[in-house]
């Protein structure tokens, strides 16, 4: 069997990232490539690893939670309180990560506590966005239960 140069390789690499990103499965990838499995997924492996060595985790976390933040004060603006409540625990497991916390403990006892606030929360508008929906906090959309 001839060997495989640098050069092939690496060729090899960028055809699997670019069937691999748009959503090829490895099998088809080493079909379309006439290349062994087992290589296909080694080429996944080492680029994967190559991607989060590349990956600037400080600032793709901040980006991450200012991304979730922009998501919950748009649901809080548009009266979808429940899906506000999901932004809000992606961003508290982005904070958790960001400290290095123990996420699936704290984003368990998260999730139940924001379960707990769910119940009834139809119409309820976050305080930090009443003012500018103009809800007063003695309004219908107060986040005070009365």
């Amino acid at each position: 069997m001839p060997r495989v140069t640098d050069a092939q390789v690496l060729a090899r690499r960028e055809q699997v990232l670019d069937l691999w990103t748009r959503g090829a499965s490895m099998t088809k990838i080493a079909h379309a490539l006439r290349a062994d499995r087992e290589t296909i997924r080694r080429d996944v492996t080492m680029l994967a690893r190559q991607a989060v060595a590349e990956v600037d985790v400080p600032r793709e976390l901040a980006r991450c939670l200012l991304s979730a933040r922009a998501v919950e004060l748009d649901r809080w603006q548009k009266g979808q309180p429940l899906q506000a409540l999901g932004a809000i625990k992606v961003q508290v497991a982005v904070l958790q990560a960001m400290l290095g916390l123990d996420t699936a403990e704290r984003v368990a006892a998260l999730e139940r506590r924001l379960d707990e606030l769910a119940v009834g929360t139809s119409g309820v508008i976050h305080p930090e966005v009443a003012h500018v929906n103009g809800h007063a906090g003695g309004s219908t959309f107060s986040p005070v239960k009365k």
